[in-house]
């Protein structure tokens, strides 16, 4: 479906309240703005002003949690009836590169590799033995001559 860009700019403009409203449930937001999830999901990866207005929208409402996440650790008591799991499990999906988990993967060099490739060169170098003609006493010739 073609959109016009009047329609394109009512969607930017009215996104950020339909996203909050919705407590950022992308179908849900889709639905408040008329539309399928499908079409808003290619209307986002399409446009341009409509994706910056989708990523503020998200990143405000990530900021809300991160806030309600920093508020409950300064005042532990206060964290009743709230799920403090789904609120990290959220941050650590929508927020890797800051709270993803991490893994550092530390490799040692066995020498099995250098030693591999040391001897695939070592055998380019050797003379190959080739049997080119008959044999005289029983020796084979490598000269090529019969």
């Amino acid at each position: 479906m073609k959109y016009s860009e009047q329609q394109i700019q009512d969607i930017a403009d009215n996104l950020p309240a339909a996203y909050e409203a919705t407590n950022g449930n992308f179908a849900a937001t889709a639905e408040r703005l008329g539309l399928s999830r499908g079409q808003l999901s290619g209307i986002v990866s399409k446009y341009p002003d409509v994706q910056v207005q989708f990523k503020e929208s998200s990143d405000k409402l990530l900021d809300r949690v991160e806030s309600m996440l920093h508020e409950i650790a300064l005042n532990p008591q206060d964290w009743r009836g709230i799920n403090v799991s789904s609120a990290i499990f959220l941050l650590k999906s929508k927020r890797r590169e800051v709270y993803g988990d991490r893994q550092t993967i530390e490799v040692q060099d066995s020498g099995y590799a250098a030693g591999a490739k040391q001897e695939r060169e070592e055998e380019r170098e050797r003379p190959s033995l080739t049997v080119l003609g008959g044999t005289r006493g029983g020796t084979p010739r490598t000269d090529g001559r019969a």
